[in-house]
């Protein structure tokens, strides 16, 4: 199988491989042809800690209540944790 080689860093909204709470789990499971896709991928550039996973670990209450969005506080967590990943000349975050 032929893996893509994506050149830059990326991420996921949430790691597919471990969902970070029974409401993902419910909704977010892949099908078996998308999980052939994200298998496929090259990882070797992939983000360490996925969004919503990061949160949730941190500070669930930076969640929604529907368990699948993040607040602004909790996006910026993530962003300052994983910035040193990215390449980022000028970052300007505003609310």
């Amino acid at each position: 199988m032929h893996r893509s080689k994506i050149p830059y860093n990326w991420s996921t909204y949430y790691d597919y491989d471990n969902a970070p709470n029974e409401q993902i789990k419910l909704d977010g499971v892949l099908d078996e042809s998308t999980k052939k896709i994200y298998e496929a991928l090259d990882k070797t550039h992939k983000i360490q800690t996925s969004l919503t996973n990061h949160i949730m670990e941190k500070n669930k209450n930076w969640m929604e209540e529907d368990d699948v969005h993040w607040k602004y506080e909790g996006g910026m967590d993530w962003l300052n944790y994983s910035k040193k990943q990215f390449i980022i000349r000028e970052l300007h975050a505003t609310r």
